[in-house]
């Protein structure tokens, strides 16, 4: 039987630049709906009456070279408390067996080994025709000031730091901004 070895898969990065091409944005209010349709997800911290914003931003990727015309459609949700926003680094230190965390000696020093996340949000295009998309929860005044951003017509580009994994995309980072951030 042959021997197979599982590789560790490639990873990169990529430093996308682009051109906003449209925004859309949705402001709702209403009776949290889990109240109504599905007593088991509602817990008693909820909140009974919920407001959420929804901006859905385009755009059209011109650098580098090799990515350029690949659209991009990142949706962001607004959320009183997202998730992974509050946590700190403690919460990625790696743990040992039993629950312990883990360190490593460095030039005589006990420094902790952390386990980076992947990114904020993934990437995913259902075919090779249609553009990139990704959503992310935020906090509420990060919305609200991408909101401010874009109305005010001076932001004309976006700025995204991926990271690839194999054949997974992540955002890294992401930017609206009136300066080109391929310069």
């Amino acid at each position: 039987m042959p021997y197979t070895t599982h590789r560790k898969p490639r990873e990169d990065y990529a430093f996308l630049s682009m051109w906003l091409t449209g925004y859309d944005f949705r402001v709702e209010m209403g009776v949290n709906t889990n109240l109504r349709a599905n007593l088991l997800r509602v817990r008693p911290d909820d909140r009974v009456f919920e407001a959420r914003n929804w901006l859905e931003i385009s755009g059209k990727c011109f650098d580098p070279e090799e990515r350029a015309g690949e659209k991009f459609v990142i949706t962001l949700s607004s959320d009183p408390t997202p998730e992974g926003f509050s946590e700190t680094g403690r919460d990625f230190q790696k743990k040992g067996e039993y629950g312990k965390p883990q360190y490593r000696t460095y030039r005589g020093a006990h420094v902790p080994i952390f386990e980076c996340p992947q990114g904020i949000t993934p990437l995913w295009r259902n075919r090779k025709v249609d553009p990139w998309q990704g959503y992310l929860k935020a906090s509420e005044s990060y919305v609200s000031d991408c909101l401010t951003v874009l109305t005010s017509k001076a932001a004309r580009y976006m700025f995204i730091h991926e990271r690839i994994i194999g054949r997974d995309h992540w955002i890294n980072g992401l930017s609206i901004q009136s300066g080109n951030p391929a310069e």
